[in-house]
């Protein structure tokens, strides 16, 4: 499988490993562990297809804050339950309620 999500340019797989794409060298932006060092790194993603992106983007330590509904929230808390990630901490998650 291919890359699954990115952080300013930087593609990372389903494990959360940054990959190698030929045309990432022709963006400009911040160096992936520049990213890593800022807190907070907020991402947005609201359908419930984006988990598998949100739980790579966990992993890869990109994002460490992440806005989202609850549908995706939902969705995400099942999604990492299945591959058996515990939260512990790792990100913080601000849900908004689509009423």
């Amino acid at each position: 499988m291919g890359a699954v999500g990115d952080v300013c340019g930087h593609h990372f797989d389903i494990e959360g490993n940054l990959m190698e794409i030929p045309l990432a060298g022709y963006a400009f932006g911040t160096g992936a562990e520049t990213i890593r060092g800022i807190s907070p790194v907020i991402g947005m993603a609201g359908s419930t297809t984006k988990t598998p992106g949100i739980l790579c983007a966990r992993r890869s330590k990109l994002v460490n804050l992440f806005v989202t509904d609850d549908a995706t929230e939902r969705a995400r808390r099942e999604d990492e339950a299945r591959n058996g990630i515990i939260d512990g901490g790792l990100s913080k998650n601000c849900y908004l309620n689509r009423r």
